[in-house]
């Protein structure tokens, strides 16, 4: 998975999955990979085929809805 699809908060690893129109925030268990991806490690909450927000900024909340181009 790409870094830049993930954010810190409160010492946790979290991403946004697309979910329609919305976002929902997911947390992650991550191991490094190398400078530009990770690992995913345990039973993630991203699943192969998942929709994620690429550089999500810290103004993206749970519910908000997005535009996916």
């Amino acid at each position: 998975m790409p870094k830049v699809a993930l954010i810190q908060k409160d010492g946790k690893s979290l991403a946004y999955k697309l979910n329609g129109d919305t976002v929902q925030s997911v947390v992650l268990q991550t191991e490094d990979k190398n400078q530009d991806w990770v690992y995913l490690k345990g039973d993630s909450a991203l699943k192969t085929g998942d929709k994620i927000v690429l550089n999500p900024g810290d103004k993206l909340t749970d519910g908000a809805k997005v535009h996916a181009g």
